[in-house]
């Protein structure tokens, strides 16, 4: 059996924690296991520890909070552990911090594996800074590299060639679903209304405060409109302020992150994602698969795009946003078939079987 070791498993559970959490599964248990090294237990994930599975869980101190303590656990586990390993998975959306690559590298773990799953990285200074620093560092130590997309592996490796490992979504489950529309339009008053949402991380990166900014005009031309944001983060305090502040509160609603998302999907009315830059989105794969109108970011891949009326808009032309927004109505059998199927969960075994194939 192949032991791999896995980093980027966090309750913060997002786009990569649930590439992470499909392909484990998809994996055979009879060929391999996983370690995951975490900062914190992985309570969310009770499904990939269960009593018949050999994955186990190692827990590292917080490297920005314990910068020493953490250096010491890291090497004290590396003596202790790394010769169990074929491979060290790294899952990472900047390479601001690649110490386990490092350690990995010198302990003599033979296959290091940078998976890129974002396509660009945030403004902060420090997570820009130790990112180039650590770009030679990352060519230096690394042996195979695979990206969510072309986009996040072109952002990532800088010209040196990848495999794409690609996203992938559960067709049959985000499939719209008509009584599932009734029951939560009734559930949160919503029968009579448009209803425009989007799903993700409150952050910056998201930008959900340009849908807000929106919605004055929207509103003229949709007066019953309600644009509904699901998620957690940072940013939760500063929409709502940003909301009373245009006069739109109650047509703004910010939901914590929801365990049945395509019951939501098939509620919406449109689907709107505004990201300043992504790798390959989950969600918006969901929305499509959902059957929902989707207008997007140019600063999202176009890779992401498998339905027909997915459009993708310049977040400086806002009359094309509200005029796309106004005009978006479901239509059956708006996906491109063939590229939806390079992401339809169905195949993830076969996927999930080559990933860990070494040559």
């Amino acid at each position: 059996m192949k032991r791999v070791l896995v980093w980027g498993l966090s309750n913060n559970r997002a786009g990569t924690e649930a590439v992470i959490e499909a392909y484990v599964r998809a994996a055979d248990p009879q060929k391999y296991s996983f370690d995951f090294l975490c900062y914190d237990d992985p309570v969310n994930y009770g499904c990939l520890f269960s009593e018949s599975s050999c994955n186990r869980v190692f827990k590292l101190p917080i490297k920005i909070a314990h910068p020493f303590r953490h250096r010491k656990a890291l090497a004290s586990f590396m003596d202790e552990h790394a010769n169990e390993y074929e491979a060290v998975w790294f899952n990472a959306n900047d390479i601001s911090n690649i110490d386990i690559l490092l350690a990995a590298e010198k302990k003599g773990i033979k296959h290091r594996i940078l998976h890129s799953h974002n396509g660009n990285i945030p403004k902060r200074f420090i997570t820009r800074l130790f990112s180039k620093i650590n770009s030679k560092k990352a060519k230096r130590v690394v042996t195979e590299r695979w990206a969510c997309s072309q986009a996040a592996g072109a952002f990532m490796f800088e010209g040196e060639s990848f495999k794409i490992i690609p996203n992938m979504v559960d067709a049959r489950k985000f499939a719209f679903d008509p009584s599932a529309r009734d029951a939560i339009r009734s559930q949160y008053g919503w029968s009579d209304d448009c209803i425009v949402g989007t799903v993700g991380r409150l952050s910056e990166q998201k930008n959900q405060s340009f849908l807000i900014e929106l919605l004055p005009r929207l509103v003229q031309r949709i007066p019953n409109i309600k644009l509904v944001i699901i998620g957690e983060g940072p940013l939760r305090d500063s929409l709502k302020a940003l909301a009373q502040d245009l006069g739109v509160e109650e047509r703004v609603v910010l939901l914590p992150a929801q365990c049945n998302i395509s019951e939501f999907l098939s509620a919406f009315d449109c689907y709107v994602f505004p990201s300043l830059y992504e790798g390959l989105s989950l969600a918006a794969l969901e929305a499509q698969f959902n059957g929902l109108p989707c207008v997007m970011s140019d600063g999202v891949s176009t890779e992401t795009k498998i339905a027909t009326t997915t459009q993708f808009i310049n977040l400086m032309d806002v009359d094309e946003w509200v005029d796309a927004i106004c005009r978006a109505q479901r239509t059956e059998n708006s996906l491109i078939l063939e590229k939806a199927q390079a992401f339809d969960a169905a195949n993830i075994r076969e996927v999930a079987e080559r990933m860990f194939e070494f040559d």
